[in-house]
């Protein structure tokens, strides 16, 4: 017969335990594709979407933190820590204080507060810590290998590197065809850089220098992820 190979696309797999247990225990050969984004710009162009789909969404200030009941579901600055995602796959250790930092904002974000305002009661930081060391150690990850890479490498010129790093990826013989660059032009609802955003802009920029951190500083580093 035939061998055919198929694929899914579900970005929804690196956020939800369920998912990933079921690629750990029948598909640990899988070769997983993922794609990055800038937050600045995810956060913008899915804001659009949902307005695009007539989704009453908030002013983006109201948005700032996790998705709740009182925000869409979907739409919030939580969901733009993309290396928060990529840290389930278990591909680091996560057992040092630098790397849990960036994966858990303590840089920039509102525990930095917390623990201040726990210090400041009579509290203890380095329990603060401890809990989230404790945290980030139960893992399970998936032994899956991985190919990385950001979206403007298949909008720009150097989209003509990917079919070939992409064929090797996936031990696929036969030639990829060739991706050309292209450029949406949708109407937008917000544009991001403008003075109304300036707050979500600020975090969003935020997560993605800690993204970029820790993803060269140590996912990079695992032998199962490629770029």
């Amino acid at each position: 017969y035939k061998k055919i190979n198929f694929g899914l696309k579900c970005p929804g797999v690196l956020y939800r335990k369920h998912d990933l247990n079921i690629y750990r225990k029948y598909f640990p050969r899988t070769r997983l594709i993922i794609g990055l984004r800038h937050p600045v710009s995810w956060f913008e162009s899915f804001y659009n979407y949902q307005s695009y789909r007539n989704v009453s969404l908030p002013p983006t200030n109201q948005l700032i933190g996790r998705c709740g009941p009182d925000t869409d579901p979907k739409v919030c600055t939580d969901r733009a820590r993309f290396h928060a995602a990529l840290a389930r796959l278990g591909k680091t250790s996560m057992d040092t204080e630098d790397e849990i930092s960036l994966l858990f904002g303590l840089r920039y974000e509102k525990f930095e507060t917390k623990i201040i305002e726990n210090s400041k009661q009579g509290g203890n930081d380095d329990i603060d810590h401890r809990r989230l060391a404790e945290k980030s150690t139960q893992k399970d990850g998936i032994p899956n290998d991985i190919f990385l890479y950001e979206v403007r490498q298949v909008t720009t010129e150097a989209s003509k590197q990917i079919p070939m790093d992409l064929r090797k990826y996936l031990r696929v013989n036969t030639d990829f065809p060739d991706i050309f660059p292209f450029k949406q032009n949708k109407t937008r609802t917000i544009n991001i850089c403008e003075h109304d955003h300036d707050a979500v802009r600020a975090l969003l920029v935020e997560h993605g220098t800690d993204a970029a951190d820790w993803i060269r500083d140590y996912f990079v580093n695992s032998s199962s992820v490629n770029l």
